[in-house]
């Protein structure tokens, strides 16, 4: 799976990230952020749970239930000192024929 995510609208969604930049991500809390554009207000906002350098992000139906369209995403991990961008890249809301 690439970096690029498709989401049908109001559907629960696991997102899973590998962390290739650093060598430890313990003690770091992992945020995943979508807007429709850097300038817009945040639409999803999600903590990740860790294990290794793996990162896992479940999506509710409740997140999900925003208009269809191109948005962007970026995930960030954090400490008490550093903020590192991991990962950003576009995010596709789809319809979904139920719940349209």
């Amino acid at each position: 799976m690439g970096d690029t995510i498709e989401i049908y609208k109001n559907n629960s969604k696991t997102i899973i990230r590998t962390i290739t930049d650093l060598d430890s991500i313990t003690g770091y809390t992992a945020v995943l952020t979508v807007k429709h554009s850097l300038e817009e207000d945040v639409v999803i906002s999600s903590t990740g749970s860790t294990d290794g350098l793996t990162v896992t992000f479940t999506l509710l139906p409740a997140d999900t239930d925003i208009e269809p369209d191109s948005y962007i995403y970026d995930v960030v991990l954090s400490n008490t000192t550093n903020n590192y961008t991991v990962i950003q890249a576009a995010l596709t809301v789809l319809d979904s024929v139920k719940y349209n």
